[in-house]
């Protein structure tokens, strides 16, 4: 994932903390909730997203990702 990628989906996710969301991933299927966290690493790249304080997602395998209605 390129720089300018990983800062776009920083800013649209901080857009939806406290939303709810439904993710895809390649690793361990779909989840959703609202999205109460998301977690950079040392050098400011985007790993992990966390739902309702309990599922923490590694940002590497989520294929999709959405608002949920």
């Amino acid at each position: 994932m390129s720089t300018t990628t990983n800062n776009k989906e920083r800013l649209f996710l901080r857009q939806w903390v406290g939303e709810k969301i439904a993710v895809r991933t390649s690793e361990n299927g779909s989840f959703s909730g609202h999205l109460t966290n998301i977690v950079f690493d040392q050098s400011n790249r985007l790993t992990y997203i966390m739902l309702d304080e309990k599922h923490c997602i590694n940002f590497d395998h989520i294929i999709h990702i959405s608002l949920e209605k």
